[in-house]
C-alpha cells in the first residue's frame, strides 16, 4: 500500500515517488516527435504535388477535348464539302474550251494554275465547277 504524507506546505506527497524520465528517454521521445513532424511535412508535400498533378491532368484532357471537337469538326465540314463537290454537276450551258496547255510536270505548276484560273475568272466558274474541271487540264503523268 501507497503512503502519501503531506509536506510542510501542504502539498501531497507520494512516498514513493514516480521515478524521473531518464535523459535518454526524454530525447527518444523528442527524436520521434521530430520524425512524425518531418513524415507530416512530407506527406503534407506528396500531397499538394499529386493535386498539381491531378489539375494537370484534368486540364490535359479538357484541352484534348477541345482539340477533338475541332478535328471533329473540319472532318465533317472536309465530308459535307467533297460531297457537295460530287453531288454538283455541271450546268448545261457551262462549255470549257482548253485554252491553255495541259499540264505535264514538265514545267511550273503555279503557271499552269495562273492560266487555269484566269480561264475560270473568264467563264465565271465557281469553285465547285473548277474542281471538277481541273483534271482535264491535266496530262496522265500529272495526275499521278
Amino acid at each position: 500500500m501507497e503512503e502519501i504524507s503531506i509536506n510542510n506546505e501542504g502539498v501531497c506527497e507520494n512516498s514513493h515517488p514516480q521515478p524521473t524520465p531518464k535523459k535518454g528517454v526524454d530525447q527518444g521521445n523528442q527524436t520521434i516527435q521530430q520524425l512524425e513532424a518531418a513524415l507530416r511535412e512530407l506527406l503534407e508535400r506528396q500531397t499538394r504535388e499529386v493535386a498539381i498533378a491531378i489539375e494537370a491532368v484534368r486540364r490535359a484532357e479538357e484541352l484534348a477535348k477541345k482539340q477533338q471537337a475541332i478535328l471533329d469538326e473540319a472532318e465533317k465540314r472536309e465530308k459535307d464539302q467533297l460531297e457537295m463537290l460530287n453531288a454538283k454537276e455541271l450546268p448545261k450551258k457551262f462549255r470549257y474550251t482548253v485554252e491553255i496547255e495541259p499540264y505535264d510536270r514538265t514545267t511550273d505548276p503555279k503557271h499552269h494554275l495562273d492560266a487555269f484560273e484566269n480561264r475560270m475568272l473568264l467563264v465565271n466558274a465557281t469553285d465547285a465547277i473548277q474542281c471538277k474541271v481541273v483534271t482535264i487540264t491535266l496530262k496522265k503523268d500529272a495526275l499521278t
